[in-house]
């Protein structure tokens, strides 16, 4: 064993004989890692106890088939406290015509986190007690969810519905197939699963009264439901609409058509204002935008040079003027006395100013266009007054436009 400890699931027969009533001694206390027990032909009792598994602390699912005796006797629980899968598959005479045994076993196992207890064939085609019981009452405080009682030949006989307790509270998941059933009468109080294939079943009856059914669109696919089933259903007279007004159950079809009609109109109205906020939050956006959009402009400009930092240019071609001055003609003095004064005479730069550079008889654009490409660099004087034309410029047509630019220039 100890060469396997990373072992996680095992397969094994009890044999005929053993020196102890230990079978899954020290050797086990390797298998570490053991999740998965399943135990085939047994031909040695085996009698759980305290001990039976106190070398396999992560035992949570264990197996008996092929006629294996198997017995959970008083403190058992204690060695199965990492069970969550208990199967007892094919026939166990002593453990389930002995009622005694039968709730030992459940007694034992409600002490335990068990999940999942699965009985495949187990019973015999006679027993003096109704094995659904002992299961109900012994685990009614256990943290079983999923119980499985199938190929039971004559389990049909044993559910008298007057003598039948109703399911633990914790089950969600109940599988009776295959037990020519042919009465079904339980409680399924928080049942989510219920199978009951293969049994002797013809029309039954399905008690819903006294349930606060609503009919409203979220509901619809169960009230559908109810009126393709082939079973007897005990309804309320009426179910509420999604307004909370009473609607009759029948006929059950101008019930559907009721509720359709609801929820058309329902889902048209949902897509309509959707539609309209849409469009109304696009008009907003783009309101606020073209509003802004110079304080955006600027904003965006303002962003993109904290991370483009102005680099000064290295062009070394071949330009008739070092740089063209674009000014509003009211700062024409300080152009004409300052600029040129203090960059042509003392600075030895040569200035494009369109008083004295530009073309007479040429388009203003034209002679615009050019003084920028013949210029090494444009210099903007921006003043009030420029800015102010500039704004009226850009929100002008062609012939204003054309106009606020020869204002501006002064022409």
């Amino acid at each position: 064993m100890s060469d396997s400890k990373t072992l996680e699931k095992l397969e094994l027969d009890v044999p005929i004989q053993s020196a102890t009533h230990i079978i899954f001694g020290d050797g086990y206390k390797y298998l570490k890692h053991l999740s998965s027990l399943n135990i085939g032909r047994c031909y040695y009792p085996v009698y759980i106890d305290a001990k039976t598994f106190q070398f396999l602390p992560r035992l949570t699912n264990i197996s008996f088939d092929n006629q294996c005796k198997m017995f959970i006797i008083l403190g058992g629980h204690q060695s199965l406290q990492s069970i969550r899968q208990f199967y007892v598959h094919s026939l166990v005479l002593e453990l389930v015509q002995d009622l005694l045994h039968f709730n030992s076993l459940t007694n034992e196992l409600k002490l335990t986190p068990l999940e999942t207890l699965s009985f495949e064939n187990t019973f015999s085609g006679s027993f003096e007690y109704y094995p659904w019981n002992p299961i109900s009452l012994n685990l009614k405080n256990s943290s079983l969810k999923y119980l499985r009682m199938t190929d039971i030949n004559r389990l049909g006989e044993s559910f008298p519905p007057s003598k039948l307790y109703p399911p633990p509270p914790s089950l969600q998941e109940l599988n009776l197939s295959s037990n020519k059933l042919e009465k079904f009468a339980l409680d399924l109080v928080n049942i989510r699963n219920l199978s009951l294939q293969n049994n002797y079943l013809g029309r039954f009856l399905i008690n819903l009264q006294k349930n606060a059914l609503r009919c409203t669109c979220n509901t619809l696919p169960f009230i559908k439901w109810i009126s393709k089933m082939t079973v007897d259903l005990l309804l309320n007279e009426k179910c509420n609409l999604e307004d909370g007004t009473g609607f009759s159950f029948y006929p059950i079809n101008s019930l559907i058509q009721q509720v359709q009609k609801g929820c058309t109109s329902y889902t048209t109205l949902v897509i309509a204002l959707s539609v309209g906020l849409a469009v109304m939050l696009i008009v907003i956006v783009l309101a606020l935008v073209y509003k802004y959009r110079w304080k955006l402009r600027y904003m965006f400009y303002l962003a993109k040079s904290k991370h483009y930092r102005y680099k000064a240019s290295s062009d070394d071609g071949n330009y008739t003027y070092d740089a063209f001055i674009s000014y509003c003609d009211d700062d024409r003095s300080f152009v004409l006395k300052n600029c040129i004064e203090n960059l042509e005479t003392e600075g030895n730069v040569k200035l494009c100013v369109h008083q004295r550079d530009f073309l007479p008889g040429q388009e203003i654009t034209v002679n615009i266009t050019n003084a920028i490409h013949d210029s090494r660099k444009t210099v903007c004087i921006i003043t009030r007054k420029f800015l102010s034309l500039t704004i009226a410029c850009l929100n002008s047509t062609w012939p204003e436009w054309k106009t606020f630019i020869l204002e501006m220039e002064g022409i």
